[in-house]
């Protein structure tokens, strides 16, 4: 009799902790988060956050989801699909001209990832190099439309660089083939995917020759406004991500393969280290993570008119605001 009873109080016991834990889960926020590619080990800060249990600890079940451009996360967000967005800040510039009332609320990288690649036999070794040379990018591109000033602020005659236009999903392949001399992309992505290969390359960063915000986080304007503590909470768990991130950044890798298990967890341990210095820059460590700097942010929409010939200038107070920024400040 008394071993029913004991067996009688665990299955009691249990249900009372199950129950709890639906309880938990029901009283949880839903919100998704659309990132603005596929997933990568400069993500790292969100899968931290959600590896470690941050999000859950803020009350929020926070699904993570592919993007497809920064234009894309964009209309989602606007379309109520979505909850927070990851995007390219001089798009979203790009994005609040035509009407999209969607707005930055947070840091991510603290400049733009964008590159020129060369394979190192192609002689090439600095950028007065280019002149005469081939270069392949893909048409309408962030980076396309930014390569003339960067080119330029690196004493490079854009005239005098052969631009190949071609799909982006080709031109990785087309340098190593010999078919451009060079192509654009992102330090944090086909460098290393480059040398993982073995092959050595020259890399001349964008960062180097302009001075402009990279991806951060953005929401849509009604959400900000009805739900300002679930934008906090939300901020202060990724950040919280972004500080461990910043001490050992390829430590995310298990986590993002036992999410994403298609992955691999030697590309998104090196994709991670290269993508640190973005999250952990002199304003984040100065300010703390999230912040968003009014120069680069003002240099950002000014860099954004000129590229996309906007003929309405987007105001800072409609662009960005650091009212949600987590106070303390978490720093890495």
């Amino acid at each position: 009799m008394n071993g029913s009873v004991c067996w009688l109080s665990r299955i009691a016991v249990l249900a009372v902790w199950l129950l709890w834990g639906i309880a938990s889960a029901w009283g949880q926020e839903q919100v998704s988060v659309r990132l603005e590619f596929v997933p990568n080990g400069y993500h790292g800060p969100f899968y931290m956050a959600l590896g470690k249990g941050y999000y859950r600890e803020e009350g929020l079940d926070v699904q993570i989801r592919r993007g497809f451009g920064s234009d894309d996360t964009i209309k989602r967000l606007m379309a109520g699909g979505d909850t927070i967005g990851f995007a390219d800040f001089y798009t979203v510039v790009k994005g609040i001209a035509d009407g999209a009332r969607v707005r930055a609320i947070g840091a991510g990288f603290g400049d733009t990832i964008g590159c020129i690649v060369a394979i190192s036999k192609s002689g090439i070794r600095k950028p007065a190099d280019l002149e005469g040379r081939s270069l392949g990018t893909p048409p309408g591109g962030a980076f396309t439309l930014q390569l003339p000033t960067v080119l330029r602020a690196a004493g490079v005659d854009p005239a005098k660089v052969k631009i190949v236009t071609m799909d982006i999903v080709l031109k990785s392949s087309a340098l190593v083939a010999g078919k451009v001399d060079a192509i654009t992309g992102a330090f944090v992505s086909e460098p290393p995917a480059f040398r993982s290969k073995g092959l050595d390359v020259v890399v001349f960063d964008y960062r180097d020759f302009i001075n402009i915000m990279g991806t951060g986080i953005i929401s849509n304007q009604n959400l900000i406004q009805q739900q300002p503590e679930l934008i906090r909470k939300f901020l202060r768990a990724t950040y919280r991500g972004a500080r461990d991130f910043s001490h050992d950044p390829a430590s995310v890798a298990p986590i993002m393969v036992r999410i994403h298990p298609e992955g691999d967890a030697g590309s998104y341990a090196g994709q991670a280290v290269s993508s640190v210095s973005l999250w952990a820059s002199p304003v984040a460590k100065r300010t703390g993570f999230g912040w968003m700097d009014e120069v680069k942010m003002r240099n950002t929409v000014e860099q954004s008119t000129k590229d996309f010939k906007l003929t309405r200038r987007v105001e800072a107070a409609e662009f960005y605001t650091n009212e949600f920024v987590p106070v303390p400040a978490i720093r890495p």
